[in-house]
Protein backbone atom coordinates (compact mmCIF):
# COMPACT_ATOMS: atom_id res chain seq x y z
CA UNK A 1 0.00 0.00 0.00
CA UNK A 2 2.90 2.27 -0.40
CA UNK A 3 3.71 2.63 3.14
CA UNK A 4 0.45 4.72 3.85
CA UNK A 5 -1.99 3.99 6.69
CA UNK A 6 -4.94 2.07 5.96
CA UNK A 7 -8.16 2.96 8.37
CA UNK A 8 -11.36 0.50 8.07
CA UNK A 9 -14.15 1.95 8.22
CA UNK A 10 -16.98 1.04 10.46
CA UNK A 11 -20.38 0.30 8.84
CA UNK A 12 -23.39 2.43 10.52
CA UNK A 13 -27.06 2.16 10.72
CA UNK A 14 -27.79 3.30 7.47
CA UNK A 15 -25.13 1.41 5.80
CA UNK A 16 -27.00 -1.60 6.79
CA UNK A 17 -30.10 -0.25 5.95
CA UNK A 18 -28.64 0.55 2.42
CA UNK A 19 -27.53 -3.00 2.17
CA UNK A 20 -30.38 -4.81 3.91
CA UNK A 21 -32.21 -2.82 0.45
CA UNK A 22 -29.89 -4.01 -2.06
CA UNK A 23 -30.44 -7.83 -0.61
CA UNK A 24 -33.98 -7.57 -0.93
CA UNK A 25 -33.53 -6.26 -4.27
CA UNK A 26 -31.63 -9.47 -5.67
CA UNK A 27 -28.15 -8.99 -4.53
CA UNK A 28 -26.51 -11.94 -3.41
CA UNK A 29 -23.47 -10.96 -1.43
CA UNK A 30 -23.84 -8.55 1.60
CA UNK A 31 -20.36 -7.88 1.38
CA UNK A 32 -20.76 -6.51 -1.92
CA UNK A 33 -23.42 -4.26 -0.50
CA UNK A 34 -21.95 -3.29 2.68
CA UNK A 35 -19.13 -1.58 0.30
CA UNK A 36 -21.57 -0.23 -1.86
CA UNK A 37 -23.32 1.83 1.16
CA UNK A 38 -20.08 2.51 2.96
CA UNK A 39 -18.96 3.92 -0.56
CA UNK A 40 -21.66 6.12 -0.94
CA UNK A 41 -21.84 7.51 2.71
CA UNK A 42 -18.86 8.17 2.61
CA UNK A 43 -18.52 9.27 -0.56
CA UNK A 44 -14.74 7.35 -1.01
CA UNK A 45 -14.72 5.34 -4.05
CA UNK A 46 -15.06 1.76 -4.05
CA UNK A 47 -12.86 -0.37 -6.09
CA UNK A 48 -13.92 -3.67 -7.18
CA UNK A 49 -13.55 -6.45 -9.94
CA UNK A 50 -17.01 -7.66 -9.95
CA UNK A 51 -18.76 -6.38 -13.17
CA UNK A 52 -21.59 -8.58 -11.90
CA UNK A 53 -22.11 -6.12 -8.94
CA UNK A 54 -21.57 -3.12 -11.43
CA UNK A 55 -23.90 -4.51 -13.53
CA UNK A 56 -26.79 -5.19 -10.77
CA UNK A 57 -26.52 -1.62 -9.70
CA UNK A 58 -27.09 -0.03 -13.08
CA UNK A 59 -30.07 -2.36 -13.64
CA UNK A 60 -31.47 -1.28 -10.18
CA UNK A 61 -31.49 2.67 -10.87
CA UNK A 62 -28.33 2.72 -8.49
CA UNK A 63 -25.62 5.16 -9.23
CA UNK A 64 -22.34 3.76 -9.95
CA UNK A 65 -20.24 6.83 -9.61
CA UNK A 66 -18.38 6.12 -7.15
CA UNK A 67 -17.64 2.59 -7.88
CA UNK A 68 -14.31 2.27 -10.08
CA UNK A 69 -14.52 -1.19 -12.03
CA UNK A 70 -11.00 -2.94 -12.92
CA UNK A 71 -11.17 -5.21 -15.80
Amino acid sequence: MYGDTIHLITPVDQDLSTAYDLIKTGLSDLFDAILYATSRRTGITAITVDETLVDFLKKHGYSTDKMLLLT
